[in-house]
């Protein structure tokens, strides 16, 4: 496996005249800069998380300008090799903004709902305003996010959160009705048997820093 990849990343130019390329260290970390030696045994030694058996290779590598991609993968039966120059300059479709009156949301799965909804589908420019927020029932991690509307204001909080006071940066808990009603009126994809609703008014520098392991308030 070792050979075959090797075979690639030259032919290909991921490895640099030095030796040296990137090599991916995990989802959503940096890449690492490293140099090949004779030693190297890439396919030996690293696996992905989902496969940590030895012998199912998963690694990817990168050129050190980002112009070409060199990856393995352990799928089914067998071990590939992968090299991509073109969709990694392409925009990734999983972070585009999606407009939820645009999806059929009718009998889709609560983990489906979380990846199209998640909480990376804030695009900025972000401002101050209230958002939307869906906390899995059990686990209480955050897994729906969706913006409101400029129009929706405080006085628009109270109105859906059953006349509560709303304290801004504190998140308010809709019950299941509420947050049927409120996202039937601005077209939102809600699964209110699983997920647990919250209004909340954050900052934009909140928006920004928005992320998927943030928990639900006890």
């Amino acid at each position: 496996m070792d050979a075959a990849w090797l075979e690639q990343a030259r032919a290909h130019g991921v490895i640099g005249a030095d030796g040296t390329f990137l090599i991916a260290t995990g989802y959503e970390k940096p890449w690492l800069e490293v140099r090949r030696s004779e030693h190297t045994r890439l396919a030996a030694n690293l696996t992905s998380e989902a496969n940590p058996h030895p012998g199912e290779a998963e690694f990817v590598t990168l050129a050190q300008d980002g112009s070409v991609l060199c990856g393995v993968t352990t799928e089914e039966y067998d071990v590939w090799v992968i090299v991509d120059s073109e969709h990694i300059h392409e925009p990734d479709p999983s972070r585009a903004p999606i407009d939820p009156a645009s999806v059929d949301t009718t009998g889709m799965h609560p983990l489906k709902i979380f990846k199209l909804f998640g909480p990376h589908r804030m695009h900025p420019p972000f401002e101050d305003g209230w958002v939307l927020l869906g906390f899995h029932a059990t686990a209480r991690y955050l897994g729906q996010i969706h913006q409101l509307p400029a129009s929706f204001d405080d006085a628009q909080a109270r109105r859906w959160s059953g006349d509560a006071q709303p304290v801004h940066g504190t998140p308010i808990p809709l019950c299941a009705d509420q947050a049927v009603a409120l996202a039937s009126d601005y077209g939102l994809p809600v699964h209110a048997a699983e997920i647990a609703y919250y209004l909340e008014y954050q900052t934009a520098a909140c928006k920004a820093d928005q992320n998927s392991k943030r928990l639900a308030p006890l």
